[in-house]
Parts: C-alpha cells; structure tokens; sequence
C-alpha cells in the first residue's frame, strides 16, 4: 500500500506541475488517479 501512497504523491506533485503551467486537463488526469491510488484530503 506504501507504493500507492508514493505513486499518488507522484501524481500531486505533476498535478501542481501542470496547474502552475495551465495545463488544467492533464493536471485533473493526474489528481483524479492520485484519487484512485491513495485517497487523502490533499486531494480532494
């Protein structure tokens, strides 16, 4: 379980990437599977 928690921290930090960027349908691609591998309150 540790290993989605790091791949879901993974995919926050390149959502913020592509937030900073504007890229905001990437940046939801990416929030929504982070969602899937370890739901947190960061996320949502």
């Amino acid at each position: 379980m540790d290993s989605n928690k790091d791949e879901a921290d993974r995919c926050l930090d390149l959502a913020e990437q592509h937030l900073r960027e504007n890229r905001f349908e990437e940046a939801e691609k990416f929030l929504k599977k982070a969602m899937k591998l370890y739901p947190t309150k960061k996320v949502e």
